[in-house]
């Protein structure tokens, strides 16, 4: 057997020269790829650029806010505020007697209603009707006294002249006997008895003269004596009468201090009592009125307030004065609404003490626009809506105002505020002057009930207005 040799094959002669084309074909590839992935970057950036965003500024669109408006329509209108007050009596009796007597019956009772003269109280009136014959005799007395001291003094003057005469004669008789004596013809007994008998008529006629003169000081005494006694009996019969305590007004009881078989004297208040017909609210009024009001009671303006208590009729008071003073403690005045003279009654007048809500109506004035609240910014300052555009306009605002359905409604003046001015009654917490707004107009039928109840109705009418430009920054 024989091996067999392995055939080895000749190494390539490394120092031989190459083969071209292989050493070409790696550039080959190496360029196609390069080729390959240039291609793919520009399709790609050209599909990029195809499909990206458009670099050119969008045009912006301004949103219109919607927004509800009234047409202002200026009158005049009477302005009105609210307020509360307390009812008070101006006139306020605490009824006492001077007179110590027995309660004998009490007829009223506290929080009944008392009409004038009408009987409360019944006193004892026995230790009075004493006291009264008791004055009844005396002054009988002294007028008998009287009429006695007037006849005499008749008597005396008809009997002066007698006096007169034996004076007279007495004198004369002197004068002779004096003539006789002096001639010796008659004794001295008999001159003495003749001065003796003339110094008696003498003193006797002077007597008579002084009791003539003293008749009228006498009759003046009398007199004096008599009213007196007169006057202790009218004093006895007010006494009297003042055992019965009646009402002195009419109005309600307040309160009842006493009763049967209590002891009276002028210390004690028997009841008392409140003056209807002196029933008034004290109210505080703003200091956004007290000039107003006070110009309106200078120039004799009347002021009137409403009042509505339950299901009772609305009550209309009037304002009879106001306060100089600001009391401690409040801010506005005190002002007095009295109530109508026709309305006092238990019935219809509220009770004493009680706090009530005022209405008042102030006078009348012209180029005044009611606006719903919510149409009203910072208190001065209103929106009015001008091709589409917001425009702030200062306002004054003059009251309150209470529209026929009940709502309450802001009543204001302003120069801007004319004829067919559109106002924005929506609270839009972004106005500002140039805001484009939308506006919707109520149908002018329900207009004024639906601004004031801050409601947008659905069947509204759009003002055909163009859209204004832009306003520019």
């Amino acid at each position: 057997m024989s091996s067999a040799t392995p055939t080895i094959a000749p190494k390539p002669d490394t120092d031989s020269e190459p083969d071209p084309k292989a050493r070409s074909a790696p550039v080959i590839r190496r360029a196609m790829l390069a080729g390959g992935v240039l291609l793919g970057a520009a399709a790609l950036t050209t599909l990029i650029m195809a499909t990206g965003p458009d670099g050119s500024p969008a045009e912006q669109v301004e949103k219109a806010w919607p927004v509800t408006v009234m047409r202002a329509a200026p009158s005049e209108m009477h302005p009105m505020f609210a307020t509360y007050g307390r009812v008070e009596a101006r006139t306020e009796a605490k009824l006492r007697t001077n007179i110590q007597a027995e309660v004998q019956q009490v007829y009223v009772q506290d929080g009944e209603w008392a009409r004038e003269g009408e009987l409360l109280i019944q006193l004892r009136a026995d230790e009075i009707e004493l006291r009264l014959r008791e004055a009844n005799a005396e002054a009988e007395q002294e007028a008998a006294a009287l009429s006695s001291t007037q006849i005499e003094q008749k008597m005396m003057l008809s009997t002066t002249s007698h006096y007169e005469q034996m004076y007279r004669i007495s004198q004369q008789k002197l004068t002779r006997q004096k003539e006789l004596a002096e001639k010796r013809m008659i004794p001295q007994a008999l001159l003495d008895n003749a001065v003796q008998q003339a110094s008696r008529d003498t003193i006797e006629y002077q007597n008579h003269k002084r009791a003539v003169a003293d008749f009228p000081s006498r009759l003046a005494q009398r007199k004096a004596a008599v009213t007196i006694a007169q006057a202790k009996a009218e004093r006895a019969q007010l006494d009297l009468k003042k055992t019965q305590v009646l009402a002195p007004f009419t109005g309600p009881v307040l309160d009842v201090a006493v009763g049967p078989g209590d002891r009276t004297n002028a210390a004690i208040v028997l009841i008392t009592m409140a003056d209807a017909s002196s029933f008034e609210v004290r109210a505080s009024i703003p200091n956004l009125y007290a000039n107003r009001v006070r110009y309106a009671l200078d120039n004799n303006l009347t002021i009137s307030a409403d009042v509505t208590q339950g299901d009772q009729p609305t009550t209309q008071l009037q304002l009879a004065r106001v306060a100089h003073n600001v009391r401690p403690g409040q801010s506005g005045l005190d002002a007095w609404f009295s109530f109508p003279l026709t309305q006092i009654d238990s019935a219809r007048l509220p009770a004493l003490g009680r706090v009530i809500n005022l209405n008042a109506r102030l006078p009348s004035e012209p180029g005044l626009v009611a606006l719903p609240a919510q149409a009203i910014y910072e208190n001065d300052r209103i929106y009015v809506v001008t091709n589409n555009r917001l425009q702030a306009t200062t306002i004054e605002r003059i009251g309150e105002f209470k529209a026929a359905n009940g709502a309450d409604q802001v009543l204001v003046r302003g120069d801007s505020l004319g004829v067919g001015a559109d106002v924005m009654t929506t609270a839009l917490p972004k106005a500002i002057s140039g805001l484009l707004v939308d506006p919707i107009r109520a149908n002018p039928i329900t207009e004024a009930s639906a601004i004031a109840n801050g409601e947008t109705r659905q069947t509204s009418t759009r003002p055909q207005q163009p859209p204004a430009p832009r306003p520019t920054a």
